[in-house]
């Protein structure tokens, strides 16, 4: 049966169309024969007394899925929508939230859980499940932070923000390079002098062979792919140039994943991308999650996502 399905993402014009999950899936869920449209959150509206609406392009495909298009704009109700995919890319800001509070009424498939989108912070997500990730640290406090890298990071870590995307104000801090005056410095002028949290973990050498992403479809482990940073960076994020690679995870390592994917699929996070170092999980993405896949890897597994949709909403 053809359906409607929404994107709500960033503008094509901002998005890398190589790489990206939200096209792909649309171009597959088009394949399908359904009606696949696009809008920003600010296309977002909501009236009393009537349901919320949305002012949403199709997609125009062609035969390359990186000559996407957008159609004339049309007014439609969300009710409309077999499916809704919020895609935005963070910030994960109070625009980004008031969109969950859209969705949060939507009668359909939300993917994902517009609750779940409140309640999984990228980043801290990691605390909620000791057991399979990497050691980690929220805190506003530069001395605290401070205190964590010495005693729980050998003096050699990596500083996060919240709330950002792609390696974006991430930074490496090493106190064999500067004293501590200076760390505090850092830590304070990062934390906006203790009003926003980071997160620290241990900076692991071992990112120069790369960072696993393993992407997972509703309780399993479907992809895998190896990242690597540009020689002497440690970044592994492809915005920073980090170059994509095959990977077999070993069955320890798929089986931890799966565990995880599991639990976050009871809670409607049903996409959702994981970062890992070592076999450990360093990061936990559930915003928009990149489904990344190394060159000589040539499954189409956006189809596979495609049709997980079109059955959960059939």
């Amino acid at each position: 049966m053809k359906q409607k399905h929404l994107f709500i993402m960033d503008p094509l014009g901002k998005l890398n169309l190589e790489l990206d999950t939200s096209v792909r899936v649309a171009f597959e869920l088009h394949s399908l024969e359904h009606e696949v449209h696009f809008c920003q959150v600010g296309d977002l509206f909501w009236l009393s007394k009537n349901k919320p609406s949305c002012q949403a392009r199709p997609f125009l495909f062609q035969k390359d899925v990186r000559k996407v298009q957008g159609g004339e704009p049309q007014r439609l109700p969300l009710s409309e929508f077999a499916s809704i995919h919020m895609r935005k890319d963070p910030p994960f800001d109070m625009s980004y939230i008031t969109a969950t509070w859209f969705l949060d009424v939507a009668e359909c498939l939300v993917v994902n859980s517009p609750q779940a989108l409140r309640a999984f912070n990228e980043k801290m997500a990691v605390l909620l499940f000791p057991e399979a990730c990497k050691r980690s640290f929220v805190a506003y406090d530069a001395e605290r932070l401070l205190t964590f890298i010495k005693e729980d990071c050998g003096g050699n870590a990596i500083v996060k923000p919240l709330f950002q995307y792609g390696g974006e104000g991430i930074f490496r801090l090493n106190l064999k390079e500067i004293d501590d005056a200076t760390a505090l410095e850092s830590l304070r002028k990062a934390s906006t002098q203790g009003t926003t949290p980071r997160l620290v973990q241990a900076f692991d050498e071992t990112i120069s062979q790369g960072e696993v992403r393993a992407f997972a479809l509703d309780g399993k482990a479907l992809a895998w792919c190896l990242k690597v940073p540009r020689k002497g960076q440690f970044l592994a994020n492809t915005r920073a140039g980090a170059t994509l690679h095959s990977y077999i995870p070993s069955p320890s390592l798929r089986t931890k994943i799966e565990a995880l994917s599991q639990k976050l699929a009871v809670q409607g996070v049903y996409f959702v991308g994981f970062d890992i170092i070592g076999e450990e999980v360093s990061e936990i993405n559930i915003t928009s999650p990149r489904l990344l896949t190394g060159p000589d890897d040539r499954h189409n597994y956006y189809r596979e996502l495609a049709k997980w949709v079109a059955r959960k909403t059939a």
